[in-house]
């Protein structure tokens, strides 16, 4: 239904007969008929997205986030005070917060870990979810097959009707690089954090 949507379908196709050919070389499969779309440039162009939660909103939705059950509260503020991917965060493991260096190591894409400083708030609420979820491995654990929570579109929905603010979770990854460079963070530490 959207233009992203059908890049993504034809790249998934691409992987699949990429993978045939590999995998089956018994099966004769000339050529990847995806290329086609590279060689007549028929891929559609889709500007990334730049939504973020503005300055000036973020007081509301702070606020609104009181009204979400307190997991769900601990997990969205956490996106917002680190810059993590919804996964990386979901996944955050309880033996990588280290309360007293003040860090918690976060696996990100491809399974490397990075190291990162918290804050005083930051500290506080790491701590108190330590504390919470005793005996689970992950600080923001599930009873589902993976033992983390998985989404948390219920929560977006309340906050952004409670505070009038509409958001996805990648926006509160882009509100914090911007905060960020706007404190004159080298883009070069905004990019590591």
């Amino acid at each position: 239904r959207s233009r992203a949507q059908a890049n993504y379908v034809a790249r998934l196709l691409r992987a699949l007969f990429n993978f045939a050919q590999e995998k089956y070389p018994e099966i004769r499969i000339e050529e990847n008929p995806v290329k086609r779309l590279s060689s007549v440039k028929a891929w559609y162009r889709v500007p990334r997205r730049q939504t973020l939660i503005k300055t000036h909103e973020l007081k509301a939705w702070w606020k609104a986030t009181e009204s979400i059950n307190e997991d769900s509260r601990d997990y969205l503020r956490v996106l917002l005070l680190t810059g993590l991917r919804k996964l990386d965060g979901a996944k955050l493991e309880r033996k990588n917060v280290d309360l007293r260096a003040r860090t918690f190591t976060a696996t990100r894409k491809g399974n490397s870990t990075h190291t990162l400083p918290m804050g005083k708030y930051l500290h506080a609420l790491l701590a108190q979810r330590l504390k919470k979820t005793e005996g689970h491995r992950y600080l923001f654990p599930s009873w589902g097959a993976r033992g983390h929570i998985t989404e948390a579109q219920k929560a977006v929905a309340k906050v952004a009707e409670t505070s009038g603010v509409g958001f996805t979770l990648h926006d509160l990854r882009r509100t914090f690089a911007t905060i960020a460079e706007s404190l004159d963070i080298s883009s070069y530490a905004v990019k590591r954090l």
